[in-house]
């Protein structure tokens, strides 16, 4: 998922233009937080094979027609580049819309630290793009249930109700606030309506309903490209991303 967003990323701003994404390796593992180019390559090759066996399904309008994409068509590391060819269905698709900004930052997330810190990231990313897009008033509040429910690191709910509801706090709330507080070089966050000091007194069925809101440290101005993109008709690829 990460990979594949890196790539999302560099093609964004070389103009959505080429089915060919470079990426130098120095770059992903500054990227990543890696040290270590043996142990960065060969997580490189791993994800590089997912993605090639890896397809996205489309609906086709109104109608109950489907589309199904393959996402590459070849994957190497050359000469210490990355270098992935997107498959030409996916390749069209992709450069009709403009890639949510994401915080590069959250790409170097430690995932057996914070397991679900890159999701929530995402998740966020998104919920904030789309409401900006549509000028919502709350961007940046998004309710605790669909943070979740995107996030497939975290425990399932049936299964922590057989443990006895006490439970709830260990593997669902506590892992929460410990991934969203690791976000803090993206974002502060904070329950809608709960203090502090009423954060650890919550019961599962009061924290299922609340909402989050979040305080960008930095998110880029997006309107220029918003308004471009949606009175374009794409035909030469979108705006470079702003970093």
């Amino acid at each position: 998922k990460k990979l594949l967003d890196e790539l999302m990323i560099k093609f964004t701003e070389n103009g959505a233009n080429s089915l060919i994404v470079e990426i130098p390796l120095k770059e992903h593992m500054e990227y990543r937080g890696l040290k270590d180019e043996k142990e960065a390559r060969k997580q490189v090759n791993e994800d590089l094979e997912t993605l090639f066996h890896t397809s996205i399904t489309r609906n086709e309008g109104d109608s109950h027609d489907f589309n199904k994409l393959r996402i590459i068509g070849e994957g190497s590391i050359k000469k210490g580049v990355i270098r992935v060819g997107f498959y030409q269905g996916f390749f069209e698709l992709a450069a009709k819309f403009l890639f949510m900004p994401m915080p590069i930052a959250a790409l170097s997330f430690n995932d057996n630290k914070n397991p679900n810190s890159y999701d929530l990231a995402r998740r966020i990313a998104l919920h904030k793009f789309m409401n900006t897009l549509k000028h919502n008033k709350n961007a940046d509040v998004i309710s605790v249930k669909s943070l979740l429910d995107d996030c497939p690191n975290f425990a399932n709910y049936e299964d922590i109700a057989k443990k006895g509801s006490r439970q709830y706090r260990r593997y669902i709330i506590e892992p929460f606030e410990r991934d969203m507080n690791a976000l803090s070089s993206v974002f502060t966050w904070q329950y809608e309506g709960i203090s502090e000091t009423g954060k650890s007194s919550l019961m599962f069925d009061e924290f299922i309903k609340l909402n989050v809101i979040i305080k960008w440290l930095y998110y880029p101005a997006i309107e220029n490209d918003i308004k471009e993109v949606t009175t374009s008709t794409h035909e030469k690829g979108r705006p470079k991303k702003k970093q």
